[in-house]
């Protein structure tokens, strides 16, 4: 029975610690990734944040969840984002601080019932979209991780008179380090096993060594997080997550094996008497030596796992496959550079079927086909991205990208419609007379279109937002030759033509428009100086 009142404990600061995450989370989100590009520029700073972020939230999963976002985005170095995550394995031991400071020393089970009582009210009248409820669901998790600690506490201290603790103790060294390693893994939740383990050594259950293994353990375990968000991703997700992985094992086993066994020691010399501040003590000092003999080397450490975990497929996945839409800003930026690549699809395909470069229909259909399905992907995550965005500049934005890949595709079909007709236009001479005139126009248009994706970081030209009236001039220069100069049999599939490509390059202009100009919106420093690394050189 007293097993079960242990188990309610354990769910109960889990439960708590989620909750607690999701209302800090929602409440700083957009805050959080302001913070995260202005303050990781250097290694040391990320170090210093991941550390200051994890403690604060106390959840090291939501920055990891972060990290990989920025990364795959390109938004954070490989070093970077190593760096952040090195600073958040720092950040968790604050858990155990406080957990030991007050969990421990005070009885705080009748503030647990009012933090829960009063906070699961605020979420009962409180509308779910606004920061107040996410306050009182943050409220409702503190009050849910003090009850179950305490469950947890009281139950140890049971289940302590009714086994047979020398049989415990007498366990080896490395079954508790397993078994760390092993409830981390299982609950995904490094704070819940130190405080399973802080409850159990506050009982007497077992001693410091132990402990310490147990907590080391606990350590390694958590590192199966961020391996489970790396699955299936791209290979800076992979990177990110050998990185931790083999770091942690380094730090752990070195701590296992090196300064576990002096552990007791230590606290002696240090005249530490208090077994639950030495297990906190030892917690904190094994993950800073970690990051202290990994940091020098952090440059060459990155290059490395680049080396390693390369893969030649990420050129061909769309960047935001790569982000999570949840992460607004930097699934922003992935959306941007995918859109402007399939912009840049479109005038290739323009270019080789206004040049009759492409053979037969199959052969264009089937890169057509492939712009819709890209067109599909990118708009079921842009309304995602809408959906989870709380700020109105970032609607806009998204809104302007959503209307940018409508007016590109748009452009695309105008092209598909009439392509059977500019294969036939090339076989009489007036008609092929006349849309040259058309062609060369619209070549020397999309040279301006890819030069505006090109120069993504500066302002688009006047004369490229006054392309629309030089395209009404050209479209009624071309008609009137149509019906007064040329002699041509067929002059209704001439004029269509004439029409479709002047919608073509109409709505083209107004895609790239939307897109480099939303841009502007876009924080300088989220954009990568290889966005639009690629040219397309268009001859004509």
């Amino acid at each position: 029975m007293n097993f079960w009142a242990l188990l309610a404990g354990l769910g109960f600061f889990i439960l708590g610690m989620r909750e607690l995450e999701s209302g800090l989370s929602g409440l700083s989100h957009q805050r959080l990734q302001l913070i995260l590009k202005k303050h990781t520029d250097t290694p040391f700073k990320g170090v210093i944040f991941g550390t200051i972020a994890t403690a604060i939230l106390q959840s090291s999963s939501l920055l990891s969840l972060i990290i990989l976002a920025f990364a795959s985005a390109s938004l954070l170095s490989l070093a970077g984002s190593l760096a952040l995550i090195f600073g958040a394995n720092l950040g968790t031991t604050f858990t155990g601080w406080i957990i030991t400071t007050l969990g421990f020393k005070f009885d705080f089970a009748s503030i647990s019932y009012v933090l829960i009582g009063g906070g699961a009210l605020g979420l009962t009248l409180l509308n779910e979209s606004s920061n107040r409820y996410l306050l009182f669901k943050a409220i409702t998790g503190l009050g849910l991780l003090i009850l179950g600690l305490n469950e947890m506490k009281d139950a140890t201290m049971i289940i302590r008179d009714q086994i047979d603790i020398a049989a415990l103790q007498e366990m080896p060294v490395w079954v508790f380090f397993v078994a760390g390693v092993v409830i981390a893994s299982i609950i995904q939740s490094s704070s819940a096993t130190i405080g399973i383990t802080l409850a159990a050594m506050n009982a007497g259950m077992i001693d410091l060594i132990d402990a310490g293994a147990l907590v080391i353990g606990a350590d390694l375990g958590t590192t199966s997080t961020l391996l489970l968000g790396a699955l299936g991703g791209a290979s800076v997700k992979k990177q990110i997550a050998a990185g931790q992985i083999i770091f942690n094992f380094v730090t752990n086993i070195v701590a296992l094996f090196c300064l576990l066994p002096f552990l007791k020691d230590i606290l002696q010399w240090l005249n530490i008497t208090d077994p639950l501040y030495g297990l906190v003590i030892f917690h904190t000092v094994f993950n800073f030596l970690g990051i202290a003999a990994f940091f020098p080397f952090l440059k060459h450490y990155a290059l490395w796992l680049e080396k390693v975990f390369h893969s030649t497929q990420d050129k061909q996945t769309l960047s935001l496959d790569k982000v999570d839409s949840q992460i607004t800003e930097a699934a922003i930026k992935a959306a941007f550079e995918d859109i402007a690549m399939l912009a840049k699809k479109i005038t290739v395909l323009t270019h080789k079927t206004l040049n009759l470069q492409i053979k037969n229909d199959s052969d264009f259909l089937k890169k057509y086909a492939e712009l819709k399905r890209l067109e599909s992907h990118i708009l079921q995550y842009l309304l995602l991205t809408q959906t989870n965005a709380s700020d109105a500049k970032d609607k806009q934005i998204v809104l302007n990208l959503i209307q940018s890949i409508r007016y590109a595709i748009l452009a695309a079909k105008s092209i598909k419609d009439i392509r059977h007709n500019i294969v036939s236009i090339y076989q009489t001479q007036d008609g092929l007379q006349s849309f040259e005139s058309l062609r060369e126009f619209l070549m020397l248009m999309l040279v301006e279109v890819n030069r505006g994706l090109l120069n993504h970081k500066q302002k688009l030209p006047d004369n490229f937002h006054q392309l629309e009236g030089a395209l009404v001039e050209e479209y009624e220069k071309q008609v009137a030759k149509v019906y007064y100069e040329y002699d041509i049999h067929d002059k209704s599939s001439l004029l269509n033509v004439i029409r479709e490509l002047t919608e073509f390059a109409r709505h083209l202009n107004k895609s790239v428009i939307l897109l480099v100009d939303s841009e502007q919106l876009i924080p300088m420093d989220m954009v990568s100086n290889n966005t639009m690394s690629s040219d397309i050189k268009l001859k004509h």
